[in-house]
Protein backbone atom coordinates (compact mmCIF):
# COMPACT_ATOMS: atom_id res chain seq x y z
CA UNK A 1 0.00 0.00 0.00
CA UNK A 2 1.71 3.99 -1.04
CA UNK A 3 0.82 5.80 1.62
CA UNK A 4 3.77 8.59 -0.62
CA UNK A 5 1.35 8.39 -3.55
CA UNK A 6 -1.01 10.10 -1.95
CA UNK A 7 0.82 12.82 -1.41
CA UNK A 8 2.35 13.05 -4.81
CA UNK A 9 -0.87 12.48 -6.58
CA UNK A 10 -2.53 15.40 -5.03
CA UNK A 11 0.58 17.76 -5.52
CA UNK A 12 1.07 16.78 -9.26
CA UNK A 13 -2.45 17.74 -9.29
CA UNK A 14 -2.51 20.99 -7.70
CA UNK A 15 -1.92 22.87 -11.21
CA UNK A 16 -4.26 20.99 -13.09
CA UNK A 17 -7.50 21.49 -10.94
CA UNK A 18 -7.32 25.42 -11.72
CA UNK A 19 -7.78 24.44 -15.17
CA UNK A 20 -9.96 21.86 -14.66
CA UNK A 21 -12.26 23.99 -12.56
CA UNK A 22 -12.36 26.85 -14.78
CA UNK A 23 -14.01 24.42 -17.72
CA UNK A 24 -16.37 22.91 -14.63
CA UNK A 25 -18.12 24.36 -12.72
CA UNK A 26 -21.12 22.50 -11.85
CA UNK A 27 -21.64 21.97 -8.40
CA UNK A 28 -22.30 18.38 -7.81
CA UNK A 29 -23.91 17.09 -4.40
CA UNK A 30 -22.18 16.02 -1.20
CA UNK A 31 -23.08 11.83 -1.59
CA UNK A 32 -20.72 11.02 1.33
CA UNK A 33 -21.82 11.71 5.19
CA UNK A 34 -20.33 12.95 7.89
CA UNK A 35 -19.88 10.85 10.80
CA UNK A 36 -19.73 11.59 14.50
CA UNK A 37 -16.03 11.13 15.83
CA UNK A 38 -15.31 8.92 18.74
CA UNK A 39 -12.65 6.61 20.09
CA UNK A 40 -9.98 9.04 19.67
CA UNK A 41 -6.81 8.07 20.43
CA UNK A 42 -2.64 7.79 20.88
CA UNK A 43 -0.73 6.15 18.91
CA UNK A 44 0.74 3.72 22.27
CA UNK A 45 -2.93 3.56 23.23
CA UNK A 46 -3.47 1.50 20.24
CA UNK A 47 -0.41 -0.43 18.93
CA UNK A 48 2.51 -1.80 21.36
CA UNK A 49 6.32 -1.46 19.60
CA UNK A 50 7.90 -5.13 19.48
CA UNK A 51 10.78 -3.81 16.91
CA UNK A 52 12.53 -1.26 14.96
CA UNK A 53 14.28 -1.22 11.26
CA UNK A 54 16.55 1.22 9.43
CA UNK A 55 16.49 1.13 6.19
CA UNK A 56 20.48 1.23 4.92
CA UNK A 57 21.57 3.85 2.45
CA UNK A 58 24.44 5.00 0.65
CA UNK A 59 25.74 7.70 -2.25
CA UNK A 60 23.07 6.03 -4.48
CA UNK A 61 20.32 5.50 -2.51
CA UNK A 62 18.00 7.95 -0.12
CA UNK A 63 14.52 7.21 0.83
CA UNK A 64 12.49 10.40 0.00
CA UNK A 65 9.10 8.88 -0.72
CA UNK A 66 9.14 4.63 -0.02
CA UNK A 67 6.25 3.16 -1.31
CA UNK A 68 6.36 -0.74 0.19
CA UNK A 69 5.28 -3.95 -0.20
CA UNK A 70 5.92 -6.83 1.98
CA UNK A 71 7.23 -9.83 0.07
CA UNK A 72 6.66 -12.97 1.85
CA UNK A 73 7.63 -11.15 5.64
CA UNK A 74 10.89 -11.49 4.63
CA UNK A 75 11.66 -8.92 2.15
CA UNK A 76 10.97 -4.96 1.73
CA UNK A 77 10.21 -4.25 -1.63
CA UNK A 78 10.28 -0.06 -2.64
CA UNK A 79 9.34 1.80 -4.74
CA UNK A 80 10.40 5.53 -4.32
CA UNK A 81 8.58 7.60 -6.82
CA UNK A 82 10.62 10.77 -6.06
CA UNK A 83 13.92 9.01 -6.60
CA UNK A 84 12.40 7.14 -9.64
CA UNK A 85 14.30 4.14 -7.98
CA UNK A 86 13.35 0.57 -7.11
CA UNK A 87 14.59 -1.37 -4.03
CA UNK A 88 14.83 -4.47 -2.32
CA UNK A 89 15.60 -4.44 1.45
CA UNK A 90 15.92 -7.69 3.75
CA UNK A 91 13.76 -7.72 6.94
CA UNK A 92 16.82 -6.40 8.32
CA UNK A 93 17.04 -3.12 6.65
CA UNK A 94 19.55 -3.95 4.64
CA UNK A 95 19.09 -3.53 1.13
CA UNK A 96 20.01 -6.18 -1.74
CA UNK A 97 19.88 -4.54 -4.85
CA UNK A 98 18.76 -1.01 -6.64
CA UNK A 99 17.57 -0.32 -10.08
CA UNK A 100 15.69 2.12 -12.03
CA UNK A 101 16.53 6.14 -12.61
CA UNK A 102 14.21 9.26 -14.35
CA UNK A 103 13.25 8.77 -17.89
CA UNK A 104 10.92 6.97 -20.24
CA UNK A 105 13.23 4.21 -22.12
CA UNK A 106 13.54 0.56 -20.64
CA UNK A 107 14.34 0.63 -16.75
CA UNK A 108 13.44 4.24 -16.42
CA UNK A 109 9.98 5.66 -14.91
CA UNK A 110 8.21 8.85 -14.91
CA UNK A 111 6.67 8.00 -10.62
CA UNK A 112 7.15 4.18 -9.65
CA UNK A 113 4.32 3.39 -7.63
CA UNK A 114 4.47 -0.13 -6.60
CA UNK A 115 6.88 -3.42 -7.09
CA UNK A 116 5.38 -6.82 -6.33
CA UNK A 117 6.52 -10.26 -7.03
CA UNK A 118 4.82 -12.56 -9.26
CA UNK A 119 3.71 -15.53 -9.07
CA UNK A 120 6.34 -16.88 -10.91
CA UNK A 121 9.36 -15.27 -8.61
CA UNK A 122 9.86 -12.36 -10.89
CA UNK A 123 9.18 -9.03 -10.25
CA UNK A 124 7.13 -6.42 -11.17
CA UNK A 125 6.95 -2.66 -10.94
CA UNK A 126 4.59 -0.02 -12.08
CA UNK A 127 4.90 3.22 -13.02
CA UNK A 128 2.01 6.45 -12.60
CA UNK A 129 1.31 6.48 -16.48
CA UNK A 130 0.36 3.26 -17.80
CA UNK A 131 3.98 0.97 -17.70
CA UNK A 132 4.70 -2.04 -16.00
CA UNK A 133 8.55 -3.08 -15.86
CA UNK A 134 9.02 -7.10 -15.44
CA UNK A 135 12.43 -7.89 -13.77
CA UNK A 136 14.37 -11.15 -12.79
CA UNK A 137 13.76 -12.51 -9.13
CA UNK A 138 16.78 -10.36 -7.75
CA UNK A 139 16.25 -7.44 -9.54
CA UNK A 140 19.42 -7.68 -11.75
CA UNK A 141 18.23 -7.49 -15.16
CA UNK A 142 15.07 -6.15 -17.20
CA UNK A 143 12.91 -8.51 -18.39
CA UNK A 144 10.73 -6.50 -20.58
CA UNK A 145 9.02 -3.59 -20.56
CA UNK A 146 4.42 -3.18 -21.26
CA UNK A 147 2.86 -0.83 -22.08
CA UNK A 148 -0.81 -1.06 -20.69
CA UNK A 149 -4.23 0.59 -21.69
CA UNK A 150 -4.34 2.90 -18.11
CA UNK A 151 -3.80 6.31 -17.98
CA UNK A 152 -3.29 6.22 -14.48
CA UNK A 153 -2.17 3.36 -11.67
CA UNK A 154 -2.46 3.91 -7.84
CA UNK A 155 -1.62 0.25 -7.20
CA UNK A 156 -1.85 -3.41 -8.65
CA UNK A 157 -1.68 -6.94 -7.01
CA UNK A 158 -1.84 -10.26 -8.48
CA UNK A 159 -4.97 -12.42 -8.68
CA UNK A 160 -3.75 -15.21 -10.17
CA UNK A 161 -1.02 -16.80 -12.55
CA UNK A 162 -1.55 -14.08 -14.94
CA UNK A 163 -4.13 -11.78 -13.48
CA UNK A 164 -3.01 -8.63 -12.14
CA UNK A 165 -5.52 -6.06 -10.02
CA UNK A 166 -5.02 -3.23 -11.46
CA UNK A 167 -6.04 -0.09 -9.39
CA UNK A 168 -6.42 3.06 -11.58
CA UNK A 169 -8.18 4.43 -14.94
CA UNK A 170 -8.47 2.82 -18.37
CA UNK A 171 -8.33 4.74 -20.97
CA UNK A 172 -11.25 3.14 -22.80
CA UNK A 173 -13.52 3.04 -19.64
CA UNK A 174 -11.94 6.17 -17.16
CA UNK A 175 -15.30 5.79 -14.52
CA UNK A 176 -14.16 2.08 -12.72
CA UNK A 177 -11.34 2.23 -10.93
CA UNK A 178 -11.20 -1.31 -10.40
CA UNK A 179 -9.60 -3.74 -13.54
CA UNK A 180 -8.88 -7.47 -13.87
CA UNK A 181 -5.78 -7.20 -16.62
CA UNK A 182 -4.31 -10.52 -18.15
CA UNK A 183 -0.69 -9.95 -18.15
CA UNK A 184 -0.44 -12.62 -20.77
CA UNK A 185 -2.83 -11.29 -23.35
CA UNK A 186 -2.56 -7.24 -22.30
CA UNK A 187 -6.27 -7.18 -21.95
CA UNK A 188 -8.46 -5.74 -19.29
CA UNK A 189 -10.52 -8.74 -18.55
CA UNK A 190 -13.37 -6.80 -16.53
CA UNK A 191 -13.69 -3.37 -14.86
CA UNK A 192 -15.77 -2.41 -12.00
CA UNK A 193 -16.16 0.19 -9.14
CA UNK A 194 -17.73 3.29 -10.05
CA UNK A 195 -17.25 6.23 -7.80
CA UNK A 196 -20.16 8.43 -6.85
CA UNK A 197 -21.43 11.50 -8.65
CA UNK A 198 -19.41 14.14 -8.05
CA UNK A 199 -18.08 17.28 -10.03
CA UNK A 200 -15.34 15.85 -12.35
CA UNK A 201 -12.82 18.70 -11.41
CA UNK A 202 -12.92 17.31 -8.03
CA UNK A 203 -12.59 13.48 -9.10
CA UNK A 204 -9.97 14.41 -11.28
CA UNK A 205 -8.29 15.98 -8.63
CA UNK A 206 -8.54 13.55 -5.49
CA UNK A 207 -10.93 10.90 -6.53
CA UNK A 208 -8.40 7.81 -6.19
CA UNK A 209 -9.18 4.48 -5.21
CA UNK A 210 -6.93 1.93 -3.27
CA UNK A 211 -6.89 -1.48 -2.98
CA UNK A 212 -5.88 -5.02 -1.06
CA UNK A 213 -7.09 -8.57 -1.54
CA UNK A 214 -7.18 -10.47 1.26
CA UNK A 215 -7.66 -14.67 0.60
CA UNK A 216 -10.85 -14.28 -1.86
CA UNK A 217 -11.76 -10.82 -1.28
CA UNK A 218 -11.29 -7.90 -2.69
CA UNK A 219 -11.50 -4.67 -0.20
CA UNK A 220 -10.88 -1.53 -2.27
CA UNK A 221 -11.81 2.30 -0.78
CA UNK A 222 -12.81 5.44 -2.58
CA UNK A 223 -10.94 8.58 -1.53
CA UNK A 224 -13.39 10.99 -1.08
CA UNK A 225 -15.82 8.24 0.44
CA UNK A 226 -16.48 7.30 4.38
CA UNK A 227 -16.81 3.24 2.91
CA UNK A 228 -15.08 0.01 2.29
CA UNK A 229 -16.10 -1.63 -0.78
CA UNK A 230 -15.87 -5.76 -1.29
CA UNK A 231 -15.54 -7.76 -4.00
CA UNK A 232 -15.13 -11.41 -5.32
CA UNK A 233 -11.74 -12.26 -6.78
CA UNK A 234 -13.79 -12.33 -9.82
CA UNK A 235 -15.07 -8.48 -9.87
CA UNK A 236 -18.07 -9.43 -8.63
CA UNK A 237 -19.64 -6.78 -6.27
CA UNK A 238 -20.52 -7.98 -2.42
CA UNK A 239 -22.25 -5.71 0.40
CA UNK A 240 -20.11 -2.62 1.25
CA UNK A 241 -19.11 -2.13 4.55
CA UNK A 242 -19.89 1.59 6.06
CA UNK A 243 -17.31 3.58 8.32
CA UNK A 244 -19.13 4.99 11.76
CA UNK A 245 -17.38 6.90 14.40
CA UNK A 246 -14.12 7.97 12.61
CA UNK A 247 -12.73 12.10 12.05
CA UNK A 248 -13.16 11.94 8.42
CA UNK A 249 -14.38 15.09 6.51
CA UNK A 250 -17.05 14.95 3.49
CA UNK A 251 -15.75 16.89 0.34
CA UNK A 252 -17.34 20.55 0.69
CA UNK A 253 -20.33 20.84 -1.91
CA UNK A 254 -18.12 23.60 -4.03
CA UNK A 255 -15.18 24.12 -5.99
CA UNK A 256 -12.80 26.95 -5.64
CA UNK A 257 -13.48 29.45 -8.20
CA UNK A 258 -11.67 29.52 -11.68
CA UNK A 259 -9.38 32.25 -10.99
CA UNK A 260 -8.00 30.50 -7.77
CA UNK A 261 -4.53 30.49 -6.73
CA UNK A 262 -2.16 28.42 -4.99
CA UNK A 263 -2.68 28.81 -1.48
CA UNK A 264 -7.15 29.19 -2.07
CA UNK A 265 -6.30 26.06 -3.69
CA UNK A 266 -4.76 24.74 -1.13
CA UNK A 267 -7.10 25.70 1.08
CA UNK A 268 -9.51 23.58 -1.00
CA UNK A 269 -7.42 20.65 0.14
CA UNK A 270 -7.26 20.92 3.47
CA UNK A 271 -11.13 21.20 3.63
CA UNK A 272 -11.74 17.29 3.17
CA UNK A 273 -10.13 13.92 4.10
CA UNK A 274 -8.83 11.47 1.45
CA UNK A 275 -9.23 7.64 2.40
CA UNK A 276 -5.79 5.77 1.45
CA UNK A 277 -5.93 2.18 2.60
CA UNK A 278 -8.09 -0.03 4.38
CA UNK A 279 -5.69 -2.87 5.63
CA UNK A 280 -8.39 -6.26 6.45
CA UNK A 281 -7.58 -8.00 9.91
CA UNK A 282 -9.25 -11.17 11.43
CA UNK A 283 -11.97 -9.42 13.11
CA UNK A 284 -12.23 -6.15 11.86
CA UNK A 285 -10.32 -3.72 9.69
CA UNK A 286 -7.07 -0.87 10.11
CA UNK A 287 -8.22 2.12 7.81
CA UNK A 288 -5.52 5.12 7.04
CA UNK A 289 -6.96 8.16 6.17
CA UNK A 290 -4.88 11.32 5.63
CA UNK A 291 -6.22 15.33 6.21
CA UNK A 292 -4.15 18.63 5.20
CA UNK A 293 -2.42 21.50 6.41
CA UNK A 294 -0.76 23.24 4.41
CA UNK A 295 -0.65 20.81 2.05
CA UNK A 296 1.42 18.62 4.18
CA UNK A 297 0.13 15.32 5.47
CA UNK A 298 -1.87 14.65 8.60
CA UNK A 299 -2.19 10.99 9.16
CA UNK A 300 -5.22 9.03 10.95
CA UNK A 301 -4.99 5.11 11.44
CA UNK A 302 -8.09 4.06 12.91
CA UNK A 303 -8.76 0.04 14.08
CA UNK A 304 -12.88 -0.67 13.26
CA UNK A 305 -14.63 -3.82 13.80
CA UNK A 306 -15.90 -6.13 11.26
CA UNK A 307 -18.92 -3.96 10.65
CA UNK A 308 -17.00 -0.67 10.00
CA UNK A 309 -17.88 0.77 13.77
CA UNK A 310 -14.25 2.64 15.16
CA UNK A 311 -12.98 1.20 17.91
CA UNK A 312 -10.13 3.83 18.25
CA UNK A 313 -8.99 6.14 15.89
CA UNK A 314 -5.16 8.05 15.90
CA UNK A 315 -4.89 11.99 15.09
CA UNK A 316 -1.77 12.77 13.57
CA UNK A 317 -0.34 9.13 13.40
CA UNK A 318 3.31 8.61 11.66
CA UNK A 319 3.02 7.41 8.06
CA UNK A 320 1.92 3.66 7.42
CA UNK A 321 4.04 1.20 5.23
CA UNK A 322 3.10 -2.33 5.50
CA UNK A 323 1.38 -5.12 7.51
CA UNK A 324 2.56 -8.84 7.87
CA UNK A 325 0.93 -11.94 7.33
CA UNK A 326 1.17 -12.73 11.42
CA UNK A 327 -1.13 -9.38 11.80
CA UNK A 328 1.86 -7.42 12.34
CA UNK A 329 2.58 -3.63 10.90
CA UNK A 330 5.09 -1.21 9.91
CA UNK A 331 5.28 2.34 10.28
CA UNK A 332 7.19 5.28 10.12
CA UNK A 333 8.63 5.95 13.08
CA UNK A 334 7.05 8.53 15.64
CA UNK A 335 8.51 11.76 15.19
CA UNK A 336 10.96 10.54 12.77
CA UNK A 337 12.18 13.56 10.45
CA UNK A 338 13.17 10.74 7.79
CA UNK A 339 11.31 7.68 6.23
CA UNK A 340 13.96 5.24 6.01
CA UNK A 341 13.60 4.62 10.47
CA UNK A 342 10.61 2.02 10.75
CA UNK A 343 8.72 0.44 14.21
CA UNK A 344 7.29 -3.19 13.87
CA UNK A 345 3.91 -3.09 16.12
CA UNK A 346 1.18 -5.15 16.94
CA UNK A 347 -2.34 -3.83 18.19
CA UNK A 348 -3.03 -3.72 21.96
CA UNK A 349 -3.96 -6.79 23.81
CA UNK A 350 -6.87 -4.81 25.07
CA UNK A 351 -7.95 -4.08 21.12
CA UNK A 352 -7.11 -7.77 20.05
CA UNK A 353 -9.70 -8.84 22.80
CA UNK A 354 -12.41 -6.51 21.78
CA UNK A 355 -11.81 -7.68 18.19
CA UNK A 356 -12.31 -11.13 18.89
CA UNK A 357 -15.78 -10.51 20.55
Amino acid sequence: MTQATVFALRTAFVGAIAIAIAGCQEKGPNTMSSRPAGGHATFSDVFVIEDTTLLEENEDVINVAPNVDIDGDSLYLIADEREKQLRVYTRSGAITTWFGRKGQGPGEFFAPIKMIRLKSGNLLASDLLSRFSIYSAKGDSLIGTLVTPFTRIYDVDQVADSVLLVTGILSESPNERLHLFSLSDTVVMRSFLTPPSLPPAALDAAGFAMSTIRKDTIYATLSLVDSIYRFSVAGDRLSPIHVAGIQFRPLPPNLPPSNAGPREIAEWYASFSLLTQVVPLTNGFLLIYQDRRDMTPVWHAAVLDRKGVALADISEAPMYAGSFSDGRFAFIRPGSETPNRWVIVKLTEQLRNTLDK
